[in-house]
């Protein structure tokens, strides 16, 4: 049985005896190109240059094992004096914007004279007063 170094040096040999007669046919380009492809088929088939490898790395280990723990609860309506808003909201006022909006129906025969909110009082579960400001409209005074 051949070793993979012999069989190597046998294409090897194969790949120089047919390069010869194949470049007595080509014109200087195709000579030139036809021998960076022999070039590249020998040092594919060298088994005396090694192949680049990956750096080896130290095993690392797993994480330690150890019991966690949470400092504060931090969640909103906890009752102990956390910001955030506690649910259920009840709507205590409305405030509506100085001037309307005229909106187009549907069928675009008419149009809707519609008062825009410009802000939104809401009490939450502890008692706190949330406000709603709306963006874009001016309280009517």
């Amino acid at each position: 049985m051949a070793t993979p170094t012999d069989r190597a040096s046998g294409i090897r040999e194969r790949l120089n005896s047919r390069s010869d007669g194949i470049q007595d046919r080509l014109s200087q380009r195709h000579q030139r190109e036809a021998g960076k492809l022999v070039q590249n088929l020998l040092d594919i088939t060298n088994p005396g240059r090694p192949l680049p490898t990956l750096k080896r790395e130290e095993p690392r280990g797993g994480i330690p094992a150890r019991q966690g723990y949470a400092e504060k609860n931090l969640q909103p309506g906890t009752g102990n004096g956390a910001a955030g808003i506690a649910s259920p909201l009840t709507e205590i006022s409305r405030t509506y914007a100085a001037d309307p909006v005229w909106v187009e129906s549907i069928e675009g025969y008419g149009y809707w004279r519609v008062k825009r909110v410009a802000s939104i009082t809401y009490e939450d579960a502890e008692g706190r007063e949330v406000v709603f400001n709306h963006i874009g409209t001016q309280p009517s005074t």
